[in-house]
């Protein structure tokens, strides 16, 4: 360096120290002379970066500045092209956004660099053209959005390395068709959208291995036929949209492998538009014509279907109906408006249509979809009695009130006859009328009772005399089933609905008749779907029958359940099975509940003031995830606790519990790993209510 000075020398010391300055602070990295930095990147990618770090110009954004960039984004922007080194550096960036740009390729391995990129958003840009390895280096990638672009073609590989894609938006191009392995190594994908391209044709195996896609959308295309098998592999699927497509007939056995499936849509084909005259062609003419065989829509087509809640069928051509619809027992929504044979007739149909065993028999009824209006029903009954003859389904419910039936012969019936409904209320279909008989419902049985080291659909307490049995059906999904009983005391019994681990209700019957001559039944909840605890007492024939409503997490206190001869109220012998007791870590404290691993201490205190006790719960564990507590002795329970994971919902733990005391008392939870507590305490007024707090340890 040559320095020159000035005839005093003022000027010379004073451009030395600059110098010297300049240079410590290149060495240490804080700025960056012409050339380095972000300097030499494509404009925009430049100023968007200069932009996230605030910095004054590009030279004095350093490699370390690069690296606290997790956001990125370069939006309407003159932005055409990217090159190679663009995203140099950025190594901790997880969304980029680059949507309504004028981008019309993206080069190999331009986003290698990006290695922990979970979120890459290219919507509205001019691509026409992927380069084969544009994704390469990606495997952190969980959404990838390419809507309302030109592409014409994917090149086959382009997502390979993807193997933590979520979702994937490919709608709004303009794809002809597609490589059958296109998607290949893509199993954790969940979303699926190519609605509004111009594909013709779904190649076979294009969707094998994606086995946790959960919705595909393919509406809006030139779909004129669906090939048997095309959807093997989305053995998860529940949202299916082919809509606005070219379909005049589904083929037999095209939706079999769907059997989780919920909603359908095949709104705006042509579905039913085959030719009148279609048994006067040849074999030959009908093969040419693609008719051989085809129905608008199969007999069986949706029969295997079982968890269908939403069908889709307005503005299509169908003149008459296949023969099962009445059978979906979850389907909530179906529209029909728009075609020729709108309004079709759906007959009503008879749930929860179980026998008892005092020979009655509680049943509903309901329409095969929710429509927009209030619909009153007449009940006849041939050969017995009903308890009412008249039921109102109100609009957005899906039955009626129960009503119980006494059939008095083997060929006992009852039918179900709509009152008349405005047309301007119906949604292209009307209610018919409906029959049950009798020998159309299984027998009862009385036998296959829970014990203290078996499950089954019934449990029999006080030495088998007393039978209990559960149904539910859960308001969110449409799910319903009967609960699966399993003993833990002679006087005490648990149901799980949706998993064995899962608790969601506790019973018990105790013998009151020392004071006032009946046996009691209590019972608690830690679940907010309807569910019917049905209890039989198999000596005298006596039924009772406890509702909970959907949304309610309240159990209750029968005093006078059962009446009964006056005895001394006997104690019941006590004795956990050997799965009760056995998951308490060997550190829980004494008198804790140790849930998830021991991570959750539950502990209870309660106090009767009329009396003026006061006492400490005493924990009995059964599985990772519930326990109960007992207060005035061991085979009697009388709250049970639950500590569920929901980081997967609102990444907080879960709480739940529910008496089957009138007691007052109070439950502590403490998280050991964050020393955060919760306590809660009953309500004096709804004493055998529970309470669910699903945000009770956020993380």
């Amino acid at each position: 360096m040559r320095i020159v000075c000035s005839r005093h020398g003022r000027r010379c010391f004073a451009g030395t120290r600059f110098v010297i300055v300049l240079g410590l602070l290149v060495m240490l990295g804080s700025v960056r002379v012409a050339g380095q930095g972000v300097c030499d990147r494509t404009p925009e990618v430049r100023d968007a970066i200069v932009k996230e770090l605030r910095a004054t110009h590009c030279s004095w954004v350093s490699s370390a500045d690069l690296r606290t960039v997790t956001r990125l984004s370069i939006l309407d922007s003159p932005l055409s092209r990217l090159r190679q080194g663009d995203f140099r550096g950025l190594v901790n960036l997880e969304q980029l956004d680059l949507n309504r740009n004028q981008l019309t390729v993206v080069p190999s391995a331009v986003f290698s660099d990006l290695e922990n990129l979970r979120h890459l958003a290219l919507q509205g840009n001019e691509l026409v053209s992927l380069a084969p390895g544009a994704f390469s280096g990606l495997s952190t990638l969980e959404v990838l959005t390419l809507s309302l672009n030109n592409l014409t073609a994917l090149p086959e590989g382009v997502f390979f390395g993807l193997g933590n894609l979520r979702r994937l938006s490919l709608s709004r191009n303009r794809l002809a068709s597609l490589p059958a392995t296109l998607f290949s190594g893509l199993s954790r994908l969940e979303i699926l959208t190519m609605a509004d391209n111009n594909l013709t044709v779904l190649p076979a195996g294009l969707f094998a291995g994606l086995s946790s896609v959960r919705l595909l959308g393919l509406s809006d295309n030139r779909l004129a036929d669906l090939a048997p098998g095309v959807f093997s592999g989305l053995s998860t699927l529940e949202d299916l949209d082919v809509g606005e497509n070219r379909l005049r007939a589904l083929r037999p056995g095209v939706l079999d492998r769907l059997t989780n499936l919920k909603h359908l849509y095949i709104r705006g084909n042509d579905l039913g538009a085959l030719p009148r005259d279609i048994l006067r062609l040849s074999r030959l003419e009908a093969l040419f014509a693609g008719y051989i065989g085809l129905a608008a829509l199969p007999e069986d087509i949706f029969v295997r279907l079982p968890r269908l809640q939403t069908l889709s069928l307005p503005g299509n051509r169908l003149e008459t109906l296949p023969e099962g619809i009445d059978k979906l027992s979850k389907l909530r929504e179906l529209g029909l408006h728009g075609n020729p044979g709108s309004p079709f007739v759906m007959p009503l149909a008879f749930e929860r249509a179980r026998r008892r065993p005092d020979g009655r028999i509680a049943i509903a009824v309901r329409r095969i979809a929710i429509a927009r209006h209030v619909l009153d029903v007449q009940l006849m009954a041939t050969g017995g009695t009903l308890s009412e003859s008249d039921v109102t389904i109100e609009y957005r419910e899906e039955g009626s009130d129960v009503v119980v039936w006494t059939p008095a012969s083997a060929s006992a019936s009852v039918t179900a006859i709509p009152q008349s409904v405005a047309r301007r209320d119906t949604v292209g279909w009307v209610s018919a009328k409906a029959t049950l008989r009798l020998d159309e419902l299984p027998p009862v049985t009385l036998s296959s009772c829970a014990g203290l080291e078996h499950e089954a659909e019934y449990a029999c307490l006080r030495d088998g005399r007393f039978q209990f049995t559960v149904d539910w059906r859960s308001q969110y999904d449409g799910s319903e089933g009967v609960g699966t009983m399993r003993q833990l005391t002679d006087e005490s019994a648990v149901a799980t609905f949706f998993d064995e681990e899962n608790v969601e209700l506790v019973f018990k019957l105790l013998d009151g008749r020392g004071l006032n001559r009946h046996f009691w039944v209590f019972y608690g909840a830690l679940s907010d779907v309807e569910y019917t605890l049905s209890v039989t007492d198999r000596e005298t024939g006596e039924f009772r029958e406890y509702r909970n409503p959907p949304g309610e997490i309240c159990g209750r206190g029968d005093t006078m359940a059962f009446p009964a001869e006056s005895g001394a109220g006997t104690p019941s012998g006590f004795r956990l099975p050997d799965r009760v007791g056995a998951s308490q870590s060997a550190d829980c404290p004494a008198g804790a509940l140790c849930l998830q691993d021991g991570r959750f201490q539950v502990t209870s205190t309660w106090s009767n003031p009329a009396k003026g006790e006061t006492g400490v719960g005493t924990p009995i564990p059964d599985t990772d995830s519930a326990g109960y507590m007992w207060f005035f002795s061991p085979g009697n329970i009388e709250l049970v606790l639950k500590v569920l994971d929901g980081r997967w919902f609102n990444d907080s733990w879960w709480v739940y519990a529910s008496a089957l005391t009138d007691v007052d008392y109070t439950i502590t939870v403490l998280d050991t790993d964050t020393e955060a507590s919760r306590t809660y305490t009953n309500n004096p007024a709804r004493p055998f209510c529970g309470f669910g707090d699903i945000g009770a340890f956020p993380e």
